[in-house]
């Protein structure tokens, strides 16, 4: 149920079409256009402008320090460079971090006359790129599946099994329990194969149900549109797959399968392939379009469920059997050993409760401000002096680590924020009494330990339960939790929060949380 209405895929088409007449119109008035920005997003719009059937003039930069004379086949111009600069057209497409900046560069150049794509309508460009449409995939119809009937498959009878699984270590983690059980389920001698990004290579090296992993880097092999990407999986495949002859491969993910998954399968010479339906809910059907034509087996699944659940329910839709459905993380002993190294180094105090710190997620709309961490963790310390906090997270936490460590008594925080590997942070993780933060991949490990949870999300309540950020999707499974969040969203948001950065996570009150926190009776009072 959605009590607060559309979701960001409503519409896509007549809002894309909108804006499409919009930038036609601006580009037809003028005589010159330019982009301002060479980087991702002005070379992906730059791409999208040429496709519909305009050239342009040249990119514009601020400086032209460090940067080359030209980009994709066009020269970078400084706006002084510009003989006419008051008579030209202008397009805006550099981040909305940067946006400002350049707002006002213009200002005091006394150029009126741009086109600024906000980010909005960059999203949509972005994954109108990425869609599968009709006319594209006639190209691919040689690759085209069958359809298998699930009662006509035999687990048992699989003895090469590949996985596409290239997303976050949050997601993979959730996904083991079904490699775990589909191991279970297969012949003995099964051999699996991951394909992943490399920050997770460790996690599955150390996994007992894969046998090899293949460091897939989204960086290197990731695409802008669906063409760069079926081109660079190709060249993937052909280096790591193609050599090995698979029985099956399985696409990993329900909500929004990345289109190098698909290629990747498509490409990987697999006798089957298998994955969730792209007609599971619509903002699948739309960014999913035509992948079950690839699939020889596509799972459907519209229910609400937990991720853990969800991957499991595709193993019972093939016949398999589920003997559990916990979650597994694995360390190496010189990773506890450090771990306990760095925990005496806060206290020597028997009577301490470790309290894991997470500010900071990949996705910015998922960050709490930092100001709200630290008047959080003062009010903690007052009401629970025996409280003492680890801060955890990736190079992208310093700062805020860094803030919190400083505005803090020094013997009741200790900053790891970039400091220590995954392994590490996974042991520490294990010796804590609480976790407090964001929703990451930090949080399902802490709930493989069985910790308490405290999870600070931008999901509203009586938003989509089907939606990304949806707590009935990806809270700390089985352990005790509480989920803290907005009441209601911003306006400009909907199904939940659908801002470029943090936006309605910051309704939340530290009072709310405080709240949370004294409902797990972890500290004395």
């Amino acid at each position: 149920m959605n009590l607060f209405g559309k979701n960001r895929y409503d519409n896509f088409y007549f809002c894309l079409e909108e804006f499409n007449k919009e930038l036609r119109q601006y580009i037809k008035n003028n005589q010159k256009i330019y982009l301002w920005g060479a980087g991702i997003i002005g070379r992906s719009i730059k791409k999208y402008i040429n496709r519909m059937g305009y050239s342009l003039d040249g990119f514009l930069v601020t400086s032209k320090i460090n940067t080359s004379s030209s980009c994709e086949g066009i020269p970078i111009f400084t706006l002084n460079e510009i003989e006419d600069k008051y008579n030209i057209g202008i397009i805006l497409s550099v981040s909305v971090k940067y946006q400002q900046d350049v707002l006002s560069y213009l200002h005091n150049n006394n150029i009126d006359n741009f086109f600024l794509i906000s980010s909005k309508y960059f999203d949509l460009i972005q994954k109108s790129q990425r869609i599968l449409e009709d006319k594209i995939i006639e190209r691919y119809r040689r690759y085209f599946m069958p359809k298998v009937k699930v009662e006509n498959i035999k687990l048992s009878q699989w003895k090469s099994i590949l996985l596409i699984c290239i997303d976050n270590i949050g997601d993979i983690i959730m996904y083991l329990p079904f490699v775990r059980e589909l191991r279970r389920n297969c012949t003995e001698g099964v051999k699996i194969t991951a394909v992943a990004q490399p920050a997770v290579k460790h996690v599955l090296d150390l996994c007992p149900y894969i046998d090899k992993t293949i460091v897939y880097d989204p960086k290197i092999y990731m695409g802008n549109d669906w063409k760069e990407a079926a081109y660079k999986s190709s060249l993937f495949a052909r280096e790591n797959l193609c050599s090995e002859k698979y029985d099956v491969v399985f696409l990993q993910g329900w909500y929004d399968i990345h289109v190098e998954s698909l290629f990747l399968a498509v490409f990987s010479n697999s006798a089957m392939r298998i994955g969730f339906s792209e007609r599971n809910m619509p903002a699948k059907a739309l960014m999913n379009k035509n992948f079950d034509k690839f699939l020889s087996v596509a799972v459907k699944s519209t229910s609400v469920m937990h991720e853990v659940e969800r991957n499991l329910y595709l193993l019972r839709e093939l016949g398999g059997k589920i003997y559990s459905d916990e979650m597994d993380f694995w360390i190496e002993y010189n990773d506890i050993e450090n771990a306990e190294k760095l925990l005496r180094s806060i206290s020597s105090r028997e009577k301490k409760q470790l309290v894991a710190v997470v500010p900071y997620a990949n996705d910015p709309r998922r960050i709490w401000d930092k100001s709200n961490y630290l008047k959080l963790l003062e009010r903690m310390l007052d009401k629970y002096p025996e409280s003492e906090f680890l801060i955890l997270g990736g190079l992208e936490t310093e700062e805020v680590g860094f803030m919190l460590e400083k505005e803090l008594p020094k013997d009741k925080v200790l900053n790891l924020a970039g400091k220590t590997s995954l392994g590490v942070v996974a042991a520490i993780l294990k010796k804590c009494d609480l976790y407090i933060g964001s929703n990451t991949g930090l949080t399902h490990i802490a709930a493989v330990w069985k910790i308490p949870v405290v999870e600070i999300i931008c999901h509203p309540v009586g938003g989509d339960l089907l939606e990304y950020s949806s707590p009935a999707r990806y809270h700390a499974w089985k352990t005790k939790n509480k989920v803290v969040r907005p009441q209601k969203p911003f306006p400009s948001c909907g199904a939940t929060c659908y801002a470029r950065g943090s936006h309605c996570i910051n309704k939340i009150t530290v009072e709310e949380v405080m709240q949370a926190v004294a409902e797990m009776n972890i500290f004395t009072t």
